[in-house]
């Protein structure tokens, strides 16, 4: 929803000729934004989608508009309420069968132990989508997602130095340390981070910014 990218999608799904069930689409929420809104945006991404599903639907920050970007700064308690009502609305929209899987980007472990406290009697999310790679990664949120079941995913998994959009510094594609284990193994550099992301269980989302990719 927010990258206006759903109908660009839409068109390039219907060109490539691949059945629907073949794909798995992801789409997102801008973040904790009420049942009712919940709702209508996961209907305006259907339609601009041009799917009666998405295989994913994520909320995209823990915290609402009124925090600056990245809006993740919030602690637990911000916005509590509205955060649990918007999961609980992702919930029954996953129930209704227009979702298979509902999960949260960008949620530290204050965040997720908020939302999943016993009192809320909700169900964990199936992903927590945040900012990973060789030169940012957090650990402590690594070993809270997989005590709970949650698949941490990385986007910007390439890692800093200018390569992603990542909030973050990192180590370069053309660190040595980086080009020697490429060499060592015959394989990319960005084969080796891709790699140890993936050996330590984090899924990866990777992008570009070139046509040609």
């Amino acid at each position: 929803y927010e990258y206006g990218s759903q109908r660009a999608v839409a068109a390039g799904l219907q060109a490539s000729g691949i059945p629907r069930q073949d794909i798995f689409i992801t789409t997102k929420i801008p973040g904790p934004v009420g049942k009712s809104r919940a709702g209508e945006l996961l209907r305006q991404g259907l339609e601009e989608l041009n799917t009666t599903y998405v295989d994913l639907l994520l909320m995209h920050y823990p915290c609402d508009t009124s925090w600056p970007d990245p809006r993740d700064a919030c602690n637990g308690t911000d916005g509590s309420d509205i955060r649990l009502t918007t999961w609980r609305a992702m919930e029954t929209l996953k129930e209704l069968g227009l979702v298979r899987y509902i999960g949260v980007s960008n949620y530290h472990v204050r965040h997720l132990e908020q939302l999943l406290d016993i009192g809320n009697n909700v169900t964990a999310p199936f992903v927590n989508q945040v900012e990973w790679h060789l030169g940012w990664h957090d650990e402590a949120l690594l070993s809270y997602a997989q005590r709970h079941g949650i698949q941490l995913q990385a986007y910007s998994p390439l890692g800093g130095g200018g390569t992603t959009t990542g909030h973050h510094g990192g180590i370069a594609l053309d660190d040595p340390v980086v080009l020697r284990i490429a060499e060592a193994h015959s394989v990319s550099s960005a084969q080796v981070a891709l790699r140890w992301s993936l050996d330590k269980g984090v899924a990866v989302v990777t992008s570009t910014t070139s046509s040609v990719h």
